[in-house]
């Protein structure tokens, strides 16, 4: 018991002393920070997760899960990209208060650490002024996982400042990972209120009304944000996506066409237009989009799955094998495929690679009755046999 006590305690005094790369928290360069949501939950600040946009039916017909979500979280790195005089006015006693330079030389510094503690300060002592040095606060208590502290900072800045809708719109981020889809649909329109040219407001917005079974009400949104935004990809594919799900993906191409079009590497948007097809029984074309998204996330086992089924579909068997096997590889316990992977062995005649690659499947997924539906079939199922 004592030792155990002790191994707590040194584990706990470790965490408490990791600290974030700074190197990695510097090279955030987008205005915003992707988080992909899906249907079952939210992956929540996880770098790249397993995407599982409308996965293709397998060999028995199943059809295709429902599509994965777009959603935004504030960019941890605006702290320090934007200037803090754009913070407060340049002629506010605050500048010359220690915390705010020691804020400023953290942020030159990118130190992340020290920017924290400086806000932590700033914010208690000045609960009701400064709704930026609340917002960055908020940021980068997201950016060391410190949920409860973001809400209450997003919250805050909504207090002091409720006509301004990137406040809602953060505080809804952070309920939406939290799987609170009505407070954030809540929040969401009060910041599309106060703003009605916040496209990403309208998008997430749009996401949140999918997860509540809104659809009309989402494709509204979407719609809405394609036309403050065209230019931008995200809101042509959560209209792409909302189609999708209200079972038009002949309705989702054009839309996810022109997402494609103006960013051509977004994996979301390939993948979701492969769907499409898939779902349209065209599965030569979702080879070139599905193609492309592998070439954006060659690692991805969900993504490698769905370019061997439409491999496979197409006759092009030892190219599904090839893509099944990465996956795989990839991503040793990812059931589909697996699965996919024994259906290209069936197709190719080895049987004991078959039944072993579903066996893989079944370990993987014990609840998962297609691959075992598929297990049961291939042990029935005559060995082959060689001249």
């Amino acid at each position: 018991m004592a030792n155990r006590r002790r191994l707590m305690l040194r584990l706990k005094t470790r965490a408490l002393s990791v600290k974030p790369n700074p190197v990695h928290f510097h090279r955030a360069s987008s205005h915003f920070r992707r988080l992909a949501l899906t249907f079952g939950g939210a992956a929540f600040l996880g770098g790249t997760s397993i995407f599982a946009a409308t996965a293709p039916p397998d060999a028995a017909g199943a059809n295709p899960a429902p599509p994965s979500l777009l959603a935004r979280l504030p960019d941890p790195s605006r702290w320090q990209k934007s200037p803090l005089e754009n913070v407060v006015k340049g002629d506010d006693p605050i500048v010359n208060d220690a915390s705010f330079k020691a804020l400023r030389i953290a942020a030159q510094r990118h130190d992340a650490n020290a920017a924290l503690k400086a806000l932590r300060d700033l914010t208690t002592r000045f609960p009701d002024k400064y709704p930026g040095l609340h917002e960055n606060r908020g940021i980068l208590a997201l950016r060391f996982r410190f949920i409860g502290e973001a809400e209450n900072s997003f919250r805050r800045v909504t207090k002091i400042a409720p006509k301004l809708p990137i406040g809602w719109y953060s505080l809804a981020c952070v309920e939406v990972a939290q799987n609170r889809f009505p407070a954030a649909e809540a929040d969401l329109r009060t910041s599309v209120n106060a703003s009605g040219s916040f496209a990403f407001g309208w998008v997430l917005l749009a996401a949140c009304q999918v997860r509540e079974g809104k659809t009309a009400d989402a494709i509204t949104s979407a719609t809405r944000a394609t036309q403050v935004s065209p230019n931008k990809a995200e809101p042509w594919i959560i209209l792409g996506q909302c189609k999708l799900h209200q079972g038009k993906p002949a309705n989702a191409v054009g839309d996810l066409q022109r997402a494609t079009s103006i960013e051509g590497n977004n994996l979301l948007a390939n993948a979701t237009l492969g769907s499409c097809y898939v779902q349209m029984n065209q599965p030569a074309k979702a080879v070139a989009p599905y193609e492309q998204a592998h070439k954006i996330a060659p690692a991805n086992p969900a993504i490698c799955r769905q370019l061997g089924y439409c491999y496979l579909a197409t006759g092009q068997v030892a190219a599904a094998e090839n893509i099944c096997r990465q996956g795989v590889k990839a991503q040793p316990k990812y059931a589909p495929a697996w699965d996919m992977l024994g259906l290209c062995y069936r197709r190719e005649g080895k049987q004991r690679e078959a039944v072993d690659a579903f066996q893989h499947a079944v370990n993987a997924a014990p609840r998962d009755l297609n691959a075992r539906t598929h297990l049961d079939e291939a042990r029935l199922a005559p060995a082959p046999t060689h001249a």
